[in-house]
């Protein structure tokens, strides 16, 4: 049996926004990580590797994320309004996933090796994943999808939308010069 070949472009469902938060935000956030003493080191022979903070664990920072999780919530509706012909089949609820910052050393072993982010049942209950790059200036680091041939250049307050599913694996090129800060999160189904 032949299967119907159909043009379907998948790549329209990785999408970036500009300047979402602001230069000021992005420095708190990465200063709240640097002056954190719950740091946890992930080191998974680049699968990943890097150092990341549990934003909703720090009691002092409770507004602060809530804060940010509203950043996310308008990004997710405008992200739903580019695609009108599917909203009718987005979950009603909403559920985000703790906020955490990931520090990247520079020249370094740090970096995320080609990956997804559903993998396991655990991880099922994610369906949209969100990138906050929090600083630039350095060299590499870029976010790159080379299935779909499109890599996303980390610039402070931008913000890398896409389906962290099977059909989209990406990786987290290593940097040099400084580190790279990110904060991620998910979309789940409640």
């Amino acid at each position: 049996m032949k299967s119907q070949e159909n043009s379907f472009p998948m790549d329209k469902f990785i999408k970036t926004y500009d300047n979402v938060v602001d230069d000021k935000t992005c420095h708190a956030i990465m200063g709240i990580f640097d002056s954190c003493s719950s740091q946890e080191r992930v080191d998974n022979d680049g699968r990943p590797t890097f150092t990341q903070v549990n934003l909703n664990s720090l009691p002092d920072y409770k507004t602060f994320t809530q804060l940010l999780t509203y950043k996310f919530i308008d990004i997710m509706k405008d992200y739903k309004k580019e695609y009108p012909e599917y909203s009718e089949w987005w979950p009603h609820k909403l559920f985000f996933e703790q906020l955490r910052v990931k520090k990247y050393e520079p020249d370094s072993e740090d970096f995320f090796n080609l990956h997804v982010d559903v993998q396991d049942h655990p991880s099922a209950k994610r369906y949209l994943a969100f990138l906050l790059y929090l600083n630039h200036g350095f060299d590499g680091g870029a976010t790159k999808f080379p299935y779909h041939n499109v890599s996303v250049a980390p610039e402070m307050g931008k913000v890398l939308v896409f389906p962290p599913t099977w059909q989209y694996p990406h990786m987290g090129l290593p940097v040099s010069g400084k580190p790279k800060y990110i904060m991620s999160t998910y979309l789940h189904y409640y």
